[in-house]
């Protein structure tokens, strides 16, 4: 991508996190890719609506694009990889679309985690409005370390464990704040 660089501040996020709208052929070993500009606390909910978005983001999301895919289209070789124990995906192979979606999450904790951060556990950048996080005290820059008896290392941890709990379902949260731990018990909603 470095060939064409559209002077757009680019920063490449590195993680297993499974997105759900990935999940398929990350199963299968083919590697997705999200372009976003900015989150906000609707993102990716019905209240997510035409007024917020990022008309300035998503002028340099559509730039970055551009640059991606002139670079792909003008690559002899072709594109291969392996992810995890899958076994090689080439582009245009049958095996790609093989796996069946991981189950989602149905609760939420309403937090808004910072992708770039690379530290141990989430960063988080906001909370929603009413939701439980916000009920709890957490507030921008605190750091989840641990929930449900679980630490929490990445955002891959988070989700498992949110994945794991029921609407209403009680847990303890302890995050991290000007590196205090504080411990909350937390009750989380419906998605």
């Amino acid at each position: 991508l470095h060939a064409r660089d559209t002077g757009v501040n680019k920063t490449l996020l590195v993680t297993e996190t499974v997105v759900i709208t990935h999940a398929v052929d990350i199963n299968a070993g083919v590697p997705g890719v999200q372009l976003f500009g900015t989150v906000h606390q609707d993102y990716h909910r019905p209240e997510d609506t035409v007024d917020k978005i990022d008309g300035d983001g998503l002028l340099k999301v559509a730039a970055v694009l551009k640059e991606a895919v002139e670079y792909l289209a003008d690559r002899e070789e072709p594109l291969t990889t392996t992810i995890g124990n899958a076994a090689p995906a080439v582009a245009n192979d049958a095996k790609s679309v093989s796996t069946p979606p991981a189950t989602g999450r149905k609760v939420s904790l309403g937090t808004v985690p910072d992708y770039e951060y690379k530290g141990e556990g989430v960063l988080i950048s906001g909370t929603e409005p009413g939701s439980p996080a916000q009920k709890a005290g957490l507030q921008k820059g605190d750091i989840i370390v641990f929930m449900k008896g679980t630490d929490i290392g990445n955002l891959k941890d988070f989700a498992r464990v949110l994945r794991g709990m029921k609407p209403g379902e009680k847990a303890t949260v302890k995050y991290k704040r000007n590196g205090v731990i504080v411990s909350v018990d937390v009750v989380v909603d419906a998605r």
